[in-house]
């Protein structure tokens, strides 16, 4: 998968979804558990990338000229 166009917003995203869990959880805390969470939610967000630039490929943008029909 390609890697996001914005690295910090990745970051960010990947380090807001670990301290919700890990907040939310009721199990014990540990290095490798927090290291798992960190790879789900990157993995998660490069797959929801990815799959919004593909669609955004296949979308085709309206020509200022044209009306749309509903």
């Amino acid at each position: 998968m390609p890697y996001p166009s914005h690295p910090r917003l990745l970051n960010e995203a990947i380090e807001h979804g670990v301290q919700e869990i890990l907040r939310q959880m009721p199990a014990a805390y540990s290095p490798e558990m927090e290291q798992s969470l960190r790879q789900g939610i990157r993995q998660a967000v490069l797959f929801y990338t990815h799959g919004v630039d593909s669609w955004s490929k296949r979308l085709h943008p309206l020509d200022h000229g044209q009306k749309v029909r509903v």
